[in-house]
């Protein structure tokens, strides 16, 4: 299952640890606050009175910006495919699974005729642009197979006919769903800044990264449901993030297709992310989408590594009520990757829906988050907590670690003011 499927649960040993070891997510919510209050509003989907699928927008998003970055067919969609094509319990009919499957081969092949090491531009002219939007969705609905471990009632997939083709299924995708994406594409261009991370070198492009201590922190979890999303990790886009319940309010970030999210829809996938306090997260479609996308056999894989900067994708149209679990998210990716392969220096969120990019030193990100040590001793100390061994804090210095100082003490609760006194002993 996804990192998102760990922090939902706030019993899990990831979950704890970082509550004890970086307590202070409400140290970062102002500055991320003040630094989107520039933005223009967030951009929304037409309804035509029926609730947009916020979830799957948020994962179709992602997915194009991968596109656009050079890395059209992502892992998640080519295991939905053939995990329709092995377990075909759930599905209306065997036709409607033959003929999702078929499909979904041909989906994969066209998709790969979009990579290309530099990538597609952020906007085809066009009927071309509209195609590539309509194959995105379609992508999505195998994602979510792949993130759920088979296909569920809700699925558009499932609602095709037994003779379609994947020409009928691009033809049902929503007009409004396409003039969606397409908005959010023209605003990752201006005042977005992919056009200067399509200019680096390929290698400092990584999409879908996958860290080391992802099955740790899956071991950890036992629940299953994940919210991206939908975490990321898909989308997120306002749909049920499974990212965990922060006990601070309540989170739905989104997109991660395959949560309930507060705007009714996840998951960077979507989020069920559970209560924070600082209000409710509606970071929606994670755009990896998931985030939250149910159990995801990858464990912690996030949306993007862009020059050493690690980007969750949030397509929330709520960008006010990001809180604790979208935060907590970053700094789960962050920590897992123990021997620091990627060379991570940054970390941020993009807000798809207004072409944001908010992000941080790690420096100053563990420091408004409250971390007491540096990150090479936050790693260590994190996979001793995951996995009860002890390992050096970098690939590069081979010193042990120093442990992480205690948590403070916390404090007793109260107890309730309904509850009669208690008399501790015979004689008091």
């Amino acid at each position: 299952m996804s990192l998102t499927s760990s922090l939902a649960d706030p019993a899990s040993p990831l979950s704890r640890f970082l509550a004890d070891h970086l307590p202070r997510p409400q140290g970062l919510l102002p500055d991320l606050r003040r630094r989107l209050a520039p933005f223009p509003a967030p951009v929304k989907p037409e309804s035509e009175g029926v609730r947009p699928d916020y979830a799957l927008i948020g994962h179709s998003i992602d997915h194009r910006l991968r596109i656009s970055l050079g890395a059209p067919t992502g892992g998640p969609i080519a295991c939905g495919v053939d995990l329709a094509r092995i377990d075909d319990d759930g599905w209306p009919s065997r036709e409607v699974t033959l003929a999702v499957q078929a499909a979904g081969h041909d989906l994969l092949a066209e998709l790969r005729s979009y990579d290309k090491r530099e990538g597609v531009p952020l906007a085809l002219a066009g009927e071309a642009e509209d195609r590539l939007v309509r194959l995105c969705h379609v992508a999505s609905g195998f994602e979510t197979i792949y993130r759920l471990g088979g296909f569920v009632r809700g699925n558009s997939l499932g609602r095709c006919a037994p003779d379609a083709g994947l020409e009928d299924l691009l033809a049902a995708v929503p007009a409004t769903v396409v003039d969606d994406v397409r908005r959010q594409m023209m605003l990752a261009a201006d005042p977005g800044p992919f056009p200067a991370l399509r200019e680096l070198p390929s290698g400092q492009r990584i999409c879908g990264p996958v860290f080391e201590g992802g099955a740790d922190a899956d071991g950890a979890d036992a629940d299953g449901a994940d919210a991206d999303g939908a975490d990321a990790d898909g989308a997120d886009a306002d749909g049920a993030d499974a990212d965990g319940a922060d006990a601070d309010g309540a989170d739905a970030d989104g997109a991660d297709a395959d949560g309930a999210d507060a705007d009714g829809a996840d998951a960077d996938g979507a989020d069920a992310d559970g209560a924070d306090a600082d209000g409710a997260d509606a970071d929606g479609a994670d755009a990896d989408g998931a985030d939250a996308d149910g159990a995801d056999a990858d464990g912690a894989d996030a949306d993007f590594i862009l020059g050493g900067c690690l980007i969750d994708c949030k397509a929330t149209i709520r960008p006010e009520q990001l809180g604790r679990a979208a935060l907590y998210q970053l700094a789960g990716y962050l920590l897992l990757d123990y021997h620091d392969t990627y060379r991570i220096r940054r970390t941020g969120l993009y807000l798809s829906r207004q072409g944001a990019l908010i992000d941080w030193d790690i420096d100053e990100f563990l420091r408004l988050l409250g971390a007491r040590v540096p990150l090479p001793d936050l790693r260590a100390a994190c996979h001793q907590a995951l996995t009860g061994t002890a390992v050096a804090n970098t690939a590069r210095d081979t010193t042990p670690a120093e442990p992480c100082p205690p948590p403070p003490p916390r404090a007793p609760l109260p107890r309730p003011r309904h509850q009669h006194p208690i008399q501790e002993t015979l004689f008091d």
